[in-house]
């Protein structure tokens, strides 16, 4: 049986990283429109996250 490949490339990564750190902001901006301390760049850079990560 061949040995599995247990690595990825650069790009893999640097695209899960990315995907983290939008995931990160998104919740943070979330909680911030939740509790109604969210300003108007607030509120568009958490649509912009949202289209990004491909949540509905």
């Amino acid at each position: 049986m061949p040995p599995v490949q247990t690595f990825i490339t650069w790009s893999e990564a640097m695209a899960y990283v990315d995907r983290a750190h939008a995931r990160h902001q998104y919740d943070g901006l979330l909680s911030q429109l939740h509790a109604g301390r969210a300003t108007a760049t607030d509120t568009r850079r958490f649509f912009q996250l949202g289209n990004f990560l491909n949540i509905t």
